[in-house]
């Protein structure tokens, strides 16, 4: 597991980095809006709105789970998404640690935390939680979609 974890950082740091030296943006402007789009999205899980949810995801974006189930399908991330969210008492939040935006302008990261609670089989409440990375990518229009959603759940 922590292989997979190296692995993705060193990928973001990759992307980070392999941008032309030429700023196409304010880097400030774009840092507090990839928190904001991070942000939002937390805040559409409170929502349970699985259609919204999915519009953060980039068309051709990778999802890897906290089972290290590696998904490019879309339908296949949505359904999943609608089984969570029809979890009696489910609550899915993530908060933003760290955020950065690649020189170019157009890529960008963001790290933090994530937390989930929902009602088991027998009322109980079940609870996990752990750390994610999510990489961005700046479209045609401006706006931000995911493009690699990773997280882990720590044990």
């Amino acid at each position: 597991m922590k292989s997979s974890i190296y692995v993705l950082l060193s990928f973001a740091v990759l992307i980070i980095f392999s941008c032309s030296s030429t700023p196409k943006g304010n880097y400030d402007a774009e840092l507090k809006a990839l928190r904001q789009i991070d942000n939002d999205w937390s805040m559409v899980c409170a929502t349970k709105d699985a259609d919204r949810y999915m519009a953060f995801y980039d068309k051709d974006a990778t999802v890897i789970d906290f089972n290290g189930q590696v998904t490019k399908d879309m339908d296949v991330v949505k359904k999943s998404v609608k089984e969570e969210f029809a979890l009696p008492g489910i609550s899915i939040s993530f908060h933003n640690e760290n955020a950065s935006v690649a020189e170019c302008g157009d890529i960008g990261y963001t790290t933090g935390t994530w937390d989930m609670q929902w009602n088991g089989d027998k009322g109980e409440q079940m609870k996990a939680h752990g750390p994610y990375l999510v990489i961005w990518k700046k479209q045609i229009d401006g706006t931000w979609k995911a493009i690699v959603d990773s997280y882990w759940k720590v044990q």
